[in-house]
């Protein structure tokens, strides 16, 4: 769970305590999909949410919990956009709902974002896909930056630091934030003088990783991304 998210909660947590009602947030996610990447991912932000939540409630001074806090409601969507489409209806027709946290994947997401501009606020820390990141929808707070931000600002910051020139990349390239990060960092190596000297599709199949682990150390790479 990010630093970013923490803050957010600790100044929601303070508008609670001032506005002397609880703040209610909700969220949907593929707690129970057959996709174990999805459960696992889901039920990660679930737990990391809890604890925000949980250290956001409790009062500095006194350790002991706030009289009014941020609670969260959680729905389950399967990882279907059919789910998710019924369970933003509910959530927005809960008159004590103030905001929806995070979304199941990139589509969801996008789906999600679009369906409640202008009337509730997404904060969707979880995916570094650059077009959820639209300047048009207001609603949207993003706690984490574009994966090309993070890969770009990692080379800039070994770049300082060390004589780098050859850079590989080991990524899953069917994911779309990984894919159009690596689309974007191409087109950056010449500027900053450094250059792609090999690159390989990641697997979670041992025998897979072994291969894309071989075909990176042929380009002899002084970084590996």
């Amino acid at each position: 769970m990010s630093a970013a998210l923490y803050q957010l909660l600790f100044v929601l947590g303070l508008v609670a305590a001032l506005a002397g009602q609880d703040l209610e947030f909700w969220t949907s996610l593929s707690l129970t999909s057959s996709d174990d990447f999805s459960r696992v991912k889901a039920n990660s932000f679930i737990t990391g949410a809890e604890l925000a939540f949980l250290t956001t409630n409790i009062k500095p001074q006194t350790g002991v919990l706030q009289t009014h806090n941020l609670s969260l409601r959680i729905l389950d969507d399967y990882n279907d956009i059919s789910v998710t489409d019924s369970n933003l209806n509910f959530i927005l027709n809960q008159s004590d709902a103030v905001g929806v946290l995070f979304s199941s994947s990139t589509s969801s997401a996008l789906y999600t974002q679009t369906k409640l501009d202008s009337i509730l606020p997404f904060i969707n820390p979880t995916t570094g896909y650059s077009q959820l990141r639209t300047q048009t929808l207001r609603n949207v707070i993003n706690v984490r930056p574009s994966t090309q931000s993070e890969v770009y600002g990692t080379l800039l910051s070994l770049r300082k630091i060390s004589s780098l020139q050859g850079v590989s990349f080991l990524l899953n390239l069917n994911d779309p934030d990984s894919y159009e990060a690596f689309t974007f960092i191409q087109l950056e190596l010449a500027s900053e003088g450094l250059s792609l000297v090999s690159y390989a599709n990641s697997s979670s199949d041992v025998a897979t990783m072994q291969r894309a682990v071989g075909t990176i150390a042929m380009g002899n790479p002084s970084m590996v991304i």
